[in-house]
């Protein structure tokens, strides 16, 4: 016979289908475990025992990290050829008993979808994960001067041009051009367009 609690659960989940799940986590104990799925976004839909896995890990990290701690991640609900539908951003936290123990994970789901045109720096991120935290302290090493001279160069302005916008001397630009191109790792316009397009260091990104 279901529990009053099994009860509610239900119909939380059936107001919100397919963006409420609850897992029972009562059993789990605050330990340093190891896990293997925390802080990671996931390209694939996770299997029912991987969301198990997943929901053991994220009580053992809110536990430790206080009452009112939320866990956030990225994942995917289905492969298709239609990736831009697909990614969803799930929050959790944790629900105690009367007594302050821990009995269930409560994880909510969003929809990119819904959230409009921030949804496009989000997949921007989530689909150049790889390129994005491999590249992102060489993004930040760059000087004011040098962003300047990035965007203008990306903007498809010639050294003499740039130059005489920033009234400069062609020498300096080349200068820059190049501590630019030795910072990033990169030798052609190519290179730098990906680097535009993915870290928004353009105007035309910027206004996405």
């Amino acid at each position: 016979m279901k529990s009053s609690r099994d009860k509610l659960n239900e119909a939380i989940a059936g107001l919100f289908p397919d963006q409420v799940k609850i897992y029972d986590v009562s059993s789990t104990k605050i330990t340093c475990i190891n896990s293997p799925l925390l802080h990671q976004h996931f390209q694939k839909p996770l299997s029912t025992e991987g969301g198990i896995q997943l929901a053991r890990e994220i009580t053992v990290f809110l536990q430790n990290e206080g009452e009112d701690a939320v866990y956030s991640y990225f994942h995917r609900s289905a492969i298709s050829v239609h990736a831009d539908a697909e990614w969803n951003l799930s929050s959790a936290r944790l629900h105690k008993s009367a007594g302050g123990l821990t009995k269930e994970v409560v994880v909510f789901t969003y929809n990119l979808q819904l959230l409009g045109d921030i949804r496009k720096r989000l997949y921007r991120v989530l689909e150049n994960d790889d390129f994005f935290k491999t590249h992102f302290n060489k993004v930040c090493s760059l000087t004011k001067r040098e962003k300047e001279i990035f965007e203008l160069i990306v903007s498809g302005m010639t050294s003499s041009e740039i130059a005489s916008k920033l009234y400069i001397s062609a020498h300096t630009v080349n200068s820059h051009r190049k501590r630019v191109h030795n910072k990033l790792a990169t030798e052609t316009l190519a290179g730098l367009l990906k680097y535009a397009d993915i870290f928004e260091l353009t105007d035309n990104n910027k206004a996405l």
